[in-house]
């Protein structure tokens, strides 16, 4: 997920061909709304706003209604009056960034416990250090030791600075699209959903292979469901593999033909390559049974 960039055609999921009451606007920055929203599984809903009456001599001028666009052919839809507190609520922003902003504090926080480790090797740096071996490492030792809940939040956890930032910018160009189509209560079930299905998978290998002293971390199960998704909603959408074009629908199976080759150690490895095919399932089943079902439909 970390190879894959985000270019400016992926802009097309608002300005595609969908129906009137599926049609949705990505541009946030100038403050247009969705003419009617989905009210799929998990999807949040924004008020309207009320103005006041023009025979209230008390109330405040009317505001004058906005012109309807009418549009011929296949996608004739009226346009709303945005929300007051639209433009100080940028729900992609504060969902997608709260979530690099942990990973990027945590990464911080490791940093320095090691340069305490490698200057000092204090008591207080060892403690740390073993504090977070036992509560942001996936692994199955702290699995059967009941520490269950690693499987999430070793995904904020990163090896290096190049782990990352690969995965971070997968995210921010993903997610904020997917935040702004589907709701954030749907993309947070997407996300997470993906890093425990991707912890999972990667478990069932490494009981398979007797890998009982393996550890993982990294979000790149989670991003990679987000990426899963994304293509499912728009295979076609441009994106970027190692700076070189290519549509949505290619470089998911391109991940999957990577992930399936370093399972069986053919490249890449020490990567968690069952946990990223784990994630990328999850993700095209939270679009089958959620997203699809709901009035963000697929964008051919």
């Amino acid at each position: 997920m970390s190879f894959l960039r985000q270019t400016s055609r992926l802009g097309c999921l608002w300005a595609s061909c969908l129906t009137p009451a599926a049609r949705i606007d990505l541009n946030l920055r100038v403050n247009r709304v969705t003419h009617q929203l989905s009210r799929g599984p998990f999807h949040t809903s924004i008020s309207r706003p009320t103005y006041s009456q023009p025979g209230n001599r008390n109330a405040p001028s009317a505001r004058p209604r906005q012109a309807r666009e009418e549009h011929d052919g296949e996608n004739n839809w009226n346009q709303s009056p945005p929300p007051r507190f639209y433009r100080y609520f940028n729900a992609p922003n504060i969902v997608v960034g709260g979530l690099v902003g942990a990973c990027v504090g945590m990464y911080a926080y490791t940093v320095f416990v090691t340069y305490e480790l490698k200057t000092t090797a204090s008591s207080g740096a060892i403690a740390a250090q073993r504090w977070l071996n036992d509560h942001f490492i996936h692994s199955l030792k702290n699995a059967k030791e009941g520490r269950y809940y690693t499987i999430v939040t070793s995904a904020f956890m990163h090896q290096s600075l190049l782990h990352l930032a690969m995965n971070m910018i997968g995210l921010w160009s993903f997610g904020r699209i997917l935040v702004s189509g589907i709701g954030a209560p749907s993309f947070l079930v997407l996300y997470f959903g993906s890093v425990i299905a991707g912890g999972l998978a990667q478990d069932f290998i490494w009981e398979e292979q007797g890998m009982w002293n393996a550890g993982g971390l990294g979000a790149s199960g989670g991003v990679l469901g987000v990426f899963a998704a994304t293509a499912c909603i728009i295979p076609r959408g441009q994106m970027g593999f190692l700076f070189i074009p290519m549509p949505m629908w290619a470089g998911a199976a391109l991940m999957v033909g990577l992930s399936v080759g370093g399972m069986q150690d053919r490249w890449l490895p020490g990567l968690g390559h069952a946990a990223h095919l784990g994630g990328m399932a999850f993700g095209a089943f939270w679009w089958l049974v959620a997203i699809r079902r709901g009035r963000l439909h697929r964008v051919r």
